[in-house]
């Protein structure tokens, strides 16, 4: 009971660390690479480390495009803020099919999978999207709302790979992982 409490809070730090944090993510979470150990779980075998990147806007120098936006400072009042032009957060898209797999949102799954496509991966998906959306209204209508979660995001991932959508690897790999830390959950349950 200890060890599964433990690695509850390991999982809740690999995914805010992932998707929240830095970026960073241990890519090969499976039970072998976990260690128990007198008050936390110890990742190990960093061979698989991955980083979620922010893609940004360049100038013709190589430098960031600026745009303003508004944001609330302290006192609550709204003010200009320049901040760098996002192109691509793959943080924000990956959180995106999380939803979409969580929600059973398709449309959602779709439009956060297809920013993250290569141009290649984009005409497969725009040439197969009818085939795409009859596996996701399949896939994500299995399994119990949230807890399921997993399965379904791992399950439509791997089928629409085979329509020719090739994911980032460090996209393909964060799903890989998740539910691998799902299924040792699982195991200690039982």
């Amino acid at each position: 009971k200890d060890a599964q409490q433990l690695l509850v809070q390991a999982t809740k730090v690999w995914f805010h660390e992932a998707l929240l944090g830095s970026g960073k993510f241990h890519g090969d979470t499976h039970a072998g690479n976990l260690m128990v150990a007198p008050g936390g779980i110890t990742f190990i075998d960093f061979g698989n480390l991955y980083t979620l990147k922010t893609h940004y806007e360049l100038d013709a120098q190589g430098n960031q495009v600026m745009e303003t936006v508004q944001e609330e400072n302290e006192e609550g009042e709204m003010v200009d803020v320049q901040r760098p032009k996002v192109l691509l957060d793959e943080r924000h898209e990956l959180l995106r099919i999380i939803m979409g797999a969580a929600f059973r949102d398709k449309t959602f799954f779709l439009d956060g999978l297809e920013k993250l496509l290569s141009p290649e991966g984009k005409a497969a998906l725009q040439a197969n999207r009818a085939k795409a959306e009859a596996i996701l209204d399949s896939i994500l209508g299995m399994g119990r709302f949230s807890y399921d979660m997993v399965y379904r995001l791992n399950a439509a991932v791997t089928e629409l790979q085979k329509l020719g959508l090739e994911l980032p690897p460090q996209i393909n790999c964060f799903v890989q992982s998740m539910a691998r830390l799902s299924n040792t959950l699982s195991e200690m349950n039982t």
